[in-house]
């Protein structure tokens, strides 16, 4: 999305978003963008398949599918940071703190990029419309310890569309508390996301 068409957002919604909740906020901005045909970056997930050896992904949640892009092993093996939040506008939409020369130029390009990152053959995008199953578990399962002897806690994600299923361990450490990521997918994708 260009600054523009966030900046129109905001000018012909003014008046919609004062007193909603930040949830409300965000579902009137998915529902702007896919009025006008825009697919904007909603939620970023670290993923995991269930052994450390096979791949890592990123899980963008957009306003119309997730997109799963394959880590490198360099980015695995080094991403040590915090990856789950929302993409620069819509958190711009419930917070103060970030202003849009805040924002790296990089990181507004990736965000703008979705249709050519669904293009690329070892990125995989599933349309909301085609998921029929979804939920969340709670979960400190121990699966291994890491060097320093602590144990890696993880939640865990599964999907479902007519032709595959999605598994995917949600590390604590890159994604957050169990509650919040679930508040978050619950208030932006079209469907009940199960709890278990």
């Amino acid at each position: 999305m260009l600054q523009s068409d966030f900046d129109e957002f905001i000018q012909t919604n003014r008046s919609k978003l004062k007193g909603r909740s930040d949830p409300e906020r965000i579902k009137l901005f998915i529902d702007w963008c896919n009025k006008y045909g825009i697919e904007e970056l909603i939620i970023r997930l670290s993923g995991e398949s269930k052994s450390f050896f096979d791949k890592s992904y990123f899980l963008d949640f957009t306003t119309k599918g997730i997109l799963l892009r394959k880590k490198s092993w360099s980015r695995k093996l080094v991403d040590t940071g915090y990856v789950a939040g929302m993409a620069p506008s819509p958190y711009m939409l419930v917070s103060d703190k970030l202003k849009l020369n805040d924002i790296p130029k990089r990181t507004l390009a990736q965000t703008r990029d979705i249709n050519t990152q669904k293009k690329n053959p070892s990125n995989h995008y599933i349309p909301y419309t085609d998921i029929i199953y979804f939920d969340m578990t709670r979960g400190i399962q121990t699966l291994v310890t890491n060097m320093f002897g602590s144990t890696l806690r993880h939640n865990f994600l599964s999907f479902m569309t007519e032709e595959n299923s999605y598994s995917f361990m949600l590390p604590v450490g890159k994604n957050g508390q169990f509650e919040k990521i679930h508040f978050w997918l619950s208030a932006i994708v079209p469907f009940d996301v199960t709890c278990l």
